[in-house]
């Protein structure tokens, strides 16, 4: 999404119109979830993509035409064989994409959701109201700020709405929120090879992310450049960071002893997901240490060790994927029968 405003702040301060694409309801086996954008130029260029293949042919085409009659809309595709706006995919399924005609009056608004999405500020979401002729307003929502660039809608209206995923809500007028940045931060204990693999991963993911080590020599890593990197001691960890509800602590630090010091630290805070690196036999070994430290058996049991989904990889990278998938699973609610501890 990132990218996206870039390129549609840089080419409507120009003075360009734009239409913005957006998933905004799916089902089935639709190719992109809620949430896929796309932004379609009068010239025919586009950034983004809403699922490609047919979905995304046609809705260049649809967005095209919009350049002539500056009018906004929803259009529905149907992923199945004769059914009604049957494209010619067998995928199942139905993808709604909402199209915006955006104009310099939207600007102020566009301006805000991307130096939201440059700075990674955090509790922020969009919103679009969206009547039934088409039309629609755009918003942008943070608790420091409250609502801007709409009065559509009224606060207490929105509150039901702010989450971590997306959401449409069919009211009169509909209202379509969804979160500019991840709620949150991603603390990585340990700036070894696994964690090397995995930090450019979560910020491709949209995790804000941040290094603990106490080696200095990892700030300057290159695989770390542009992520925050602090170096201090791991028996002392609350003294650099203080962990919320929001913030996740994936420990892999160099070795068990600095683990399990850092986990004693960690399991006192309300973090809302904490995982370990290593193997069923470490992962009990480590609860046992844990226990007769003092921590309480419901805070041990918070942990996710062996951390990551059960892909079957075992070199850096498949570990960091395996990592980032459970954070993803986290971060959307997913519970299901992939998601171990």
């Amino acid at each position: 999404m990132k990218k996206i405003f870039e390129m549609l702040l840089g080419r409507m301060e120009a003075g360009e119109d734009a239409v913005l694409c957006s998933v905004i309801s799916s089902s089935g086996s639709a190719p992109r979830g809620k949430g896929a954008k796309m932004a379609v130029f009068a010239d025919g260029t586009s950034v983004g993509t809403v699922g490609g293949g047919a979905v995304e042919q046609k809705s260049i085409e649809h967005a095209a035409s919009l350049f002539q009659t500056r009018r906004s809309g929803r259009l529905s595709f149907q992923l199945a064989p004769n059914g009604t706006q049957d494209i010619g995919m067998v995928c199942g399924g139905e993808v709604t994409i909402y199209f915006q005609y955006l104009q310099s009056r939207h600007l102020p608004a566009v301006r805000a959701a991307a130096g939201v999405l440059a700075t990674g500020k955090d509790a922020c979401w969009l919103l679009t109201v969206i009547w039934e002729d088409g039309r629609f307003e755009m918003g942008i929502y943070d608790r420091a700020n409250g609502l801007q660039f709409t009065d559509a809608v009224t606060e207490g209206q929105l509150q039901p709405l702010l989450g971590s995923d997306r959401v449409l809500y069919e009211g009169g007028p509909a209202c379509y929120v969804e979160p500019l940045s991840a709620r949150g931060t991603v603390y990585i204990f340990g700036g070894g090879h696994v964690a090397r693999a995995l930090a450019p991963l979560l910020m491709q993911a949209a995790f804000r992310t941040a290094i603990f080590d106490s080696r200095p020599e990892v700030a300057s890593r290159e695989e770390f450049q542009g992520i925050p990197v602090m170096v201090g001691d791991y028996t002392r960890i609350l003294d650099r960071i203080s962990l919320l509800e929001d913030d996740y602590a994936v420990v892999m630090t160099p070795g068990h002893q600095s683990d399990l010091e850092v986990l004693e630290q960690v399991l006192r805070t309300p973090a809302g997901y904490v995982g370990c690196i290593g193997s069923r036999s470490k992962a009990a070994r480590v609860r046992e240490l844990l226990l007769e430290a003092g921590i309480a058996p419901k805070d041990i049991e918070r942990i996710h060790s062996p951390i990551g989904l059960p892909i079957g990889g075992k070199s850096p990278m498949e570990v960091a994927i395996s990592v980032a998938a459970q954070l993803v699973a986290h971060r959307s609610g997913y519970r299901g029968d992939f998601y171990w501890k």
